[in-house]
Protein backbone atom coordinates (compact mmCIF):
# COMPACT_ATOMS: atom_id res chain seq x y z
CA UNK A 1 0.00 0.00 0.00
CA UNK A 2 2.86 2.18 0.89
CA UNK A 3 4.10 1.97 -2.77
CA UNK A 4 0.77 2.97 -4.04
CA UNK A 5 0.69 5.86 -1.84
CA UNK A 6 4.06 6.82 -3.07
CA UNK A 7 2.94 6.72 -6.46
CA UNK A 8 -0.16 8.77 -6.24
CA UNK A 9 1.66 10.83 -4.25
CA UNK A 10 3.62 11.88 -7.23
CA UNK A 11 0.75 11.80 -9.74
CA UNK A 12 1.37 8.28 -11.61
CA UNK A 13 -1.64 6.18 -12.10
CA UNK A 14 -2.13 3.59 -10.20
CA UNK A 15 -4.26 0.75 -8.87
CA UNK A 16 -3.57 -0.90 -5.85
CA UNK A 17 -4.95 -4.80 -5.42
CA UNK A 18 -5.64 -6.14 -2.42
CA UNK A 19 -6.29 -9.85 -2.12
CA UNK A 20 -7.97 -10.20 0.93
CA UNK A 21 -8.54 -6.88 2.61
CA UNK A 22 -5.58 -4.03 3.69
CA UNK A 23 -3.19 -4.94 6.30
CA UNK A 24 -3.53 -8.34 6.21
CA UNK A 25 -0.95 -10.42 4.93
CA UNK A 26 2.76 -9.04 5.47
CA UNK A 27 1.55 -5.68 7.02
CA UNK A 28 -0.28 -7.55 9.46
CA UNK A 29 2.92 -9.85 11.37
CA UNK A 30 5.12 -7.30 11.73
CA UNK A 31 6.98 -6.42 14.53
CA UNK A 32 4.99 -2.63 14.53
CA UNK A 33 9.04 -0.97 15.29
CA UNK A 34 9.29 2.34 13.38
CA UNK A 35 12.62 2.64 13.17
CA UNK A 36 15.38 3.63 11.23
CA UNK A 37 17.55 0.55 10.73
CA UNK A 38 20.02 0.97 13.38
CA UNK A 39 21.77 -2.09 12.97
CA UNK A 40 22.67 -1.50 9.41
CA UNK A 41 25.39 1.26 10.47
CA UNK A 42 27.56 -1.92 11.58
CA UNK A 43 27.77 -2.77 7.82
CA UNK A 44 27.91 0.81 6.65
CA UNK A 45 24.66 0.99 4.74
CA UNK A 46 24.51 4.51 5.52
CA UNK A 47 22.27 5.49 2.42
CA UNK A 48 19.61 2.85 3.73
CA UNK A 49 19.81 4.08 7.10
CA UNK A 50 19.55 7.76 6.34
CA UNK A 51 16.06 7.33 3.88
CA UNK A 52 15.08 5.01 6.97
CA UNK A 53 15.85 8.08 9.08
CA UNK A 54 13.71 10.57 6.73
CA UNK A 55 10.95 7.98 6.45
CA UNK A 56 10.31 7.68 10.08
CA UNK A 57 10.34 11.49 10.45
CA UNK A 58 7.66 11.83 7.42
CA UNK A 59 5.54 9.59 9.13
CA UNK A 60 5.52 10.62 12.57
CA UNK A 61 4.84 14.23 11.12
CA UNK A 62 2.12 12.37 9.06
CA UNK A 63 0.74 10.25 11.29
CA UNK A 64 1.21 11.25 15.27
CA UNK A 65 -2.31 9.65 16.29
CA UNK A 66 -1.04 6.33 15.60
CA UNK A 67 2.93 5.89 16.42
CA UNK A 68 4.06 6.09 19.60
CA UNK A 69 7.41 7.52 20.64
CA UNK A 70 9.65 4.48 22.53
CA UNK A 71 12.96 4.87 24.33
CA UNK A 72 14.91 2.20 24.51
CA UNK A 73 17.55 0.86 26.74
CA UNK A 74 21.32 -0.26 25.70
CA UNK A 75 23.02 -1.97 28.64
CA UNK A 76 26.38 -1.93 28.34
CA UNK A 77 28.86 -4.87 29.29
CA UNK A 78 32.63 -5.86 28.83
CA UNK A 79 31.57 -8.39 26.29
CA UNK A 80 30.17 -6.10 23.82
CA UNK A 81 31.70 -3.53 21.11
CA UNK A 82 33.80 -0.68 22.84
CA UNK A 83 31.53 1.36 24.91
CA UNK A 84 32.76 4.86 22.69
CA UNK A 85 32.47 2.62 19.54
CA UNK A 86 28.19 1.92 20.38
CA UNK A 87 28.14 5.62 21.67
CA UNK A 88 29.56 6.75 18.14
CA UNK A 89 27.17 4.54 16.63
CA UNK A 90 24.19 5.87 17.84
CA UNK A 91 25.46 9.58 17.59
CA UNK A 92 25.40 8.62 13.65
CA UNK A 93 21.94 7.18 14.23
CA UNK A 94 20.51 10.26 15.28
CA UNK A 95 22.42 12.43 13.72
CA UNK A 96 22.74 11.00 9.64
CA UNK A 97 19.21 11.10 9.21
CA UNK A 98 16.56 13.86 10.40
CA UNK A 99 15.36 13.40 13.89
CA UNK A 100 13.01 16.58 14.76
CA UNK A 101 10.35 14.75 16.63
CA UNK A 102 12.50 12.13 18.89
CA UNK A 103 14.98 12.76 21.86
CA UNK A 104 18.74 12.58 21.19
CA UNK A 105 20.38 9.38 22.66
CA UNK A 106 21.70 9.71 26.12
CA UNK A 107 24.61 8.12 28.10
CA UNK A 108 23.42 6.93 31.18
CA UNK A 109 24.85 5.76 34.33
CA UNK A 110 22.82 1.97 35.18
CA UNK A 111 23.19 2.72 38.75
CA UNK A 112 21.83 5.56 39.08
CA UNK A 113 19.25 5.71 36.34
CA UNK A 114 15.52 4.38 36.93
CA UNK A 115 16.14 1.92 33.52
CA UNK A 116 19.18 0.24 35.66
CA UNK A 117 16.70 -0.92 38.99
CA UNK A 118 15.94 -3.90 36.86
CA UNK A 119 19.87 -5.06 35.99
CA UNK A 120 22.13 -7.16 37.17
CA UNK A 121 24.74 -4.47 39.08
CA UNK A 122 27.58 -5.44 36.74
CA UNK A 123 25.73 -3.35 34.18
CA UNK A 124 27.46 0.33 35.25
CA UNK A 125 26.76 2.03 31.95
CA UNK A 126 24.42 2.21 29.10
CA UNK A 127 22.82 4.09 26.45
CA UNK A 128 18.81 5.35 25.92
CA UNK A 129 17.81 5.97 22.39
CA UNK A 130 14.59 6.77 20.40
CA UNK A 131 12.50 5.05 17.87
CA UNK A 132 8.89 4.23 17.67
CA UNK A 133 5.91 1.92 17.86
CA UNK A 134 3.39 2.21 14.86
CA UNK A 135 -0.41 0.85 14.46
CA UNK A 136 0.56 -0.35 10.97
CA UNK A 137 -2.90 -1.86 10.00
CA UNK A 138 -4.33 1.96 10.92
CA UNK A 139 -1.32 2.69 8.68
CA UNK A 140 -1.89 1.01 5.88
CA UNK A 141 -5.88 2.19 5.92
CA UNK A 142 -4.22 6.24 5.99
CA UNK A 143 -2.28 5.10 3.37
CA UNK A 144 -5.34 4.19 1.42
CA UNK A 145 -7.42 7.08 2.20
CA UNK A 146 -5.01 9.35 1.19
CA UNK A 147 -3.78 7.32 -1.68
CA UNK A 148 -7.37 7.08 -2.66
CA UNK A 149 -7.80 10.96 -2.51
CA UNK A 150 -4.72 11.33 -4.88
CA UNK A 151 -6.43 9.70 -7.93
CA UNK A 152 -5.11 5.85 -6.95
CA UNK A 153 -7.76 3.29 -7.55
CA UNK A 154 -7.96 0.94 -4.67
CA UNK A 155 -9.21 -2.13 -5.37
CA UNK A 156 -10.33 -5.32 -2.56
CA UNK A 157 -10.39 -8.74 -3.67
CA UNK A 158 -11.94 -9.85 -0.15
CA UNK A 159 -12.86 -13.24 -1.13
CA UNK A 160 -12.61 -13.03 -4.49
CA UNK A 161 -9.78 -14.85 -6.74
CA UNK A 162 -7.78 -13.16 -9.48
CA UNK A 163 -6.64 -15.56 -12.64
CA UNK A 164 -4.70 -14.17 -14.88
CA UNK A 165 -1.50 -13.64 -16.88
CA UNK A 166 0.94 -11.14 -17.74
CA UNK A 167 1.80 -10.16 -21.33
CA UNK A 168 5.62 -9.75 -21.66
CA UNK A 169 5.35 -7.44 -23.92
CA UNK A 170 3.38 -4.88 -22.65
CA UNK A 171 3.56 -5.59 -19.01
CA UNK A 172 0.12 -5.62 -19.18
CA UNK A 173 -2.58 -8.50 -17.31
CA UNK A 174 -4.25 -9.33 -20.37
CA UNK A 175 -7.11 -9.99 -18.95
CA UNK A 176 -8.22 -10.78 -14.83
CA UNK A 177 -11.43 -12.68 -13.84
CA UNK A 178 -12.71 -11.91 -10.46
CA UNK A 179 -15.35 -14.48 -8.92
CA UNK A 180 -17.40 -13.75 -5.75
CA UNK A 181 -19.94 -16.57 -5.51
CA UNK A 182 -21.91 -16.46 -8.43
CA UNK A 183 -20.97 -13.30 -10.33
CA UNK A 184 -18.24 -12.94 -12.36
CA UNK A 185 -16.60 -9.61 -13.29
CA UNK A 186 -13.88 -8.88 -16.18
CA UNK A 187 -11.44 -5.82 -16.53
CA UNK A 188 -8.02 -5.03 -17.77
CA UNK A 189 -5.64 -3.72 -16.14
CA UNK A 190 -1.88 -2.18 -16.79
CA UNK A 191 0.54 -3.32 -14.22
Amino acid sequence: MSAGWRLAEHGTPVTVLERDDLATGASSATSHMLHGGLRYLEHYEFRLVREALHEREILLAKAPHIIWPLRFVLPHHAGLRPAWLLRLGLFLYDHIGARNRLPATETIRLDRHPAGVALKPEFKHGFVYSDGWVDDARLVVANAFDARARGARIRILSHRSPNGRLSPRSRRIASHRIAHRSTVARSATRA
